[in-house]
């Protein structure tokens, strides 16, 4: 599938201390991915929000954490665990649905754009739900026409309507 998701807790600026940071957290991830597999969600969950940068029950926490699960759900996909993949594809957008509310309430239009923007990518490349995934890239666009990925998500998915016939 090759699916990933852009996070911003998973970048380094290249200096040691940031490394070392980029290092644990590439391990708190992949200790994540080990839980999921064995299907301790609450552990993975656990491991995988436990150094979260956003002020916890905000938009941005909501956005971060379903980041963060939409990656671990491509990480499971990419290894062919499946049902790991859609079980946490389903953490994923339920967060992200958060995200988008407190979002929206806040009046931040582009996060919330962001937050659909991952759960249209989610129905697209793990859940293969491309109906579901036209509605999602098509709110981003609502929310903020300037995002590239909205707009891209919805002209694919316009294809594949054509593609099937639809």
């Amino acid at each position: 599938m090759g699916l990933s998701v852009s996070v911003g807790w998973a970048q380094s600026s290249g200096n040691s201390s940031s490394k070392d940071q980029l290092d644990r957290r590439q391990d708190q991830f992949e200790q994540s991915v080990a839980l999921a597999k064995a299907r301790d969600y609450s552990s993975a969950e656990s491991r995988l929000l436990g150094d979260n940068r956003s002020s916890p029950n905000s938009g941005a926490w909501y956005l971060e954490s379903g980041q963060k699960w939409a990656l671990l759900a491509a990480a499971l996909a990419n290894r062919r665990d499946y049902a790991g993949a859609r079980d946490t594809a389903t953490q994923a957008i339920g967060k992200l649905q958060i995200a988008e509310s407190k979002l929206l309430a806040e009046g931040k239009f582009a996060a919330a754009s962001q937050a659909q923007q991952v759960i249209g990518t989610i129905h697209e490349h793990i859940l293969r739900d491309y109906a579901s995934a036209a509605k999602a890239y098509d709110k981003a666009v609502g929310y903020d026409s300037s995002r590239d990925g909205g707009k891209q998500g919805a002209e694919r998915m316009k294809g594949k309507e054509k593609e099937s016939g639809k």
